[in-house]
């Protein structure tokens, strides 16, 4: 079952997330990390926050490997779903097993993805992810809970996973500048299902 809670009141205090979705109540650190994550048709991105300052951050734009992968063209909003399915895979990829101890808050504005990832079901690509989310998540101890942020909330993810349209220069989240940049797990070799 699903539940929607309202944000802890902790010590530090989260980002400004609108409700939190959660598949069973889990005991996470009160400072524990948190990921703010988006996709689009062209990339996708997310940056990890702790204690409420951005440390880390990832920036991709879609392959045409990703493309033939994921089953979607570059630019074309029909794959909306798996774009944020496959972010969110990402950021368990990138800091799921180094915040296994204090459990890990993923944030983004596709409600979709976010079930998809408490749920672990879906259709064609997107039961793929969700059988690489169970797997992987049972080998590394990956613990995760998830967070709707508002689209007019998430603005740095979202401009992360713009980075890549084409057209006039994207603004850069400001926050980010001199923080450390990971690269985005090559899908086709993490994914053991594939």
């Amino acid at each position: 079952l699903l539940t929607l809670l309202q944000p802890p009141r902790l010590a530090t205090p989260m980002l400004d997330l609108e409700y939190i979705v959660v598949s069973a109540a889990a005991a996470f650190a009160p400072n524990a990390p948190q990921v703010q994550f988006d996709a689009s048709p062209w990339g996708c991105g997310a940056a990890l926050f702790i204690k409420n300052k951005p440390t880390e951050y990832f920036m991709h734009a879609w392959t045409a490997e990703d493309l033939k992968v994921l089953n979607f063209e570059l630019g074309s909003s029909d794959g909306q779903t798996t774009a944020e399915y496959t972010c969110l895979f990402a950021v368990l990829l990138v800091w799921g097993a180094t915040s296994a101890d204090t459990g890990l808050y993923t944030a983004g504005d596709s409600m979709a993805a976010l079930e998809l990832s408490l749920t672990l079901k879906g259709n064609k690509i997107l039961s793929l992810i969700s059988r690489e989310i169970s797997w992987q998540r049972a080998i590394f101890g990956w613990r995760y809970g998830c967070a709707h942020l508002p689209a007019e909330k998430n603005e740095r993810a979202d401009m992360l996973s713009r980075w890549p349209e084409p057209g006039p220069a994207r603004r850069w989240p400001a926050e980010l500048e001199g923080q450390t940049r990971r690269p985005m797990p090559h899908l086709r070799h993490e994914w053991a299902c594939l």
